[in-house]
Parts: structure tokens; sequence; C-alpha cells
């Protein structure tokens, strides 16, 4: 009776002592899109009380550490998207996963599913807030041809003669596809009106509301100072 408990006493041990081994990643699992140089967190549980380490890899290759001796209890870390610990930074892509793993190497867990690394522009909030859509007019049926008009009066009125170099451009899903003019530091006012020639396809999309189109202002830092919404007529 003394060796059966032994032996269920060992395998409780044992039991648990696995279950302990290794740390399971909890984020990112979702195949989720992350900017280039934005912070996510980074997460896991894990019940041992060693150190971990995390490693970023990209269709089943490792390509480098993102941290390489964090706290387990931490269960979380602050990652600046695409930074590895050596100081370098990846290349925008896809099919990407995180690996969290013990300091020994022998136990990992993997993102659920692979991520997607892209450039994204970079909202500088505090600047050039505006409330209202600003106006897209597209021309009659005389003209099929022209390009549609994008009327900036609420901006002028917002933001008057800027101080530094601003650009305008159109943003479709977030994404500039064109620019339409260059501002500020004496070269004055924004004007009433631009006009942006698309192709026949991002045409159709502006016209049906199948994508999201916005003008931006992007600043000498190619930082965005705001972005517009449009209201189409």
């Amino acid at each position: 009776m003394k060796k059966l408990l032994i032996c269920f006493a060992l395998a409780a041990f044992l039991t648990g002592s696995a279950f302990a081994a290794g740390p399971t990643l909890t984020a990112p699992n979702d195949g989720t899109a992350l900017c280039l140089g934005s912070h996510y967190n980074i997460a896991w549980t894990y019940t041992g009380s060693t150190h971990i380490r995390l490693a970023l890899r990209q269709n089943g290759t490792a390509v480098g550490t993102i941290a390489l001796d964090l706290p387990a209890t931490q269960h979380s870390y602050d990652w600046t998207v695409g930074k590895l610990a050596n100081g370098t930074s990846v290349s925008p892509g896809t099919g990407f996963i995180v690996r969290v793993k013990t300091i020994d190497d022998a136990n990992h867990d993997d993102s659920d599913n692979p991520f997607v690394i892209k450039n994204c522009v970079v909202v500088d909030p505090h600047k050039y807030m505006l409330a209202q859509k600003l106006i897209c007019r597209f021309p009659g049926p005389g003209c099929p041809g022209c390009p549609p008009e994008f009327d900036l009066n609420k901006l002028r009125e917002q933001i008057g003669n800027p101080t530094e170099n601003l650009r305008l451009v159109l943003l479709k899903n977030g994404v500039q596809i064109l620019e339409l003019g260059s501002f500020g530091k004496g070269r004055g006012l924004l004007p009433n009106s631009v006009k942006g020639k698309l192709s026949e396809a991002d045409l159709g999309l502006l016209k049906n509301g199948k994508a999201q189109f916005a003008l931006g202002l992007l600043g000498a830092d190619n930082k965005l100072r705001g972005t517009y919404g449009l209201q189409v007529q």
C-alpha cells in the first residue's frame, strides 16, 4: 500500500511538472495584421517559475529573437512590431508567428495562425482634427472621363496658412494612392478644391462606397497630421 501511495504521488508530481513545463502563447493568435513600428502586447500564460524567450519566425524559418530573458510571470511584453532584440527590424511581409519558449529551449508554443506585418501610415492625433467630412464631387454625365473634385474649404478655414510643409494625399483603406498637392511654409493656403485622376476601378469604388477613402495631410516626417472622411456628391 505504501509503494502504491508513493507511485501515485510520483505520478502526480510528474504530471504537475509536465503541465508547468510549457508556456502557452495567447497573443498574437488570430492572424491579425500588425503595423510595423506600432506597439503590440505579446501575451502568454505559464505556471512555471523560470524565465522565457520570445522569438519571431516567418514561414517556418527563424527570423530572430524579440526578447532574450523575460520573467515568465510577467505574462506580456510590449513589442515594437518588427523590432528584434539586436536592434534591427524586419521588413514587412506575411507568414510571421511569435514563439514563446523556456529559457533552456526545452518547451515552446507558437502563434495559432500566422500574421502580417505591414507598413501603415502613422497618425499624429495632436494636429488638424476636423469633425466634418469633406465634399467629393463627381462630374456630370457630359464629362464621363473627368476626375472627381475634392472641396477643401472646410479644411482651409481650419488650418489657415500652415507653418510646415504639408502634402495632401488620397488614402484608400488607409494606404496612400495619390498625391494631390504640397502646401505650407510660404506656399500659401490650401486651394478651394483639388482634382485627382483615379483609375476606373478606384473611381467605381469611391462612387459606390465599396472602399474607405479619405484625404490626409502628411508632414515632412511622413506622418499624418490628420485624415478627413469624404462625402460623395
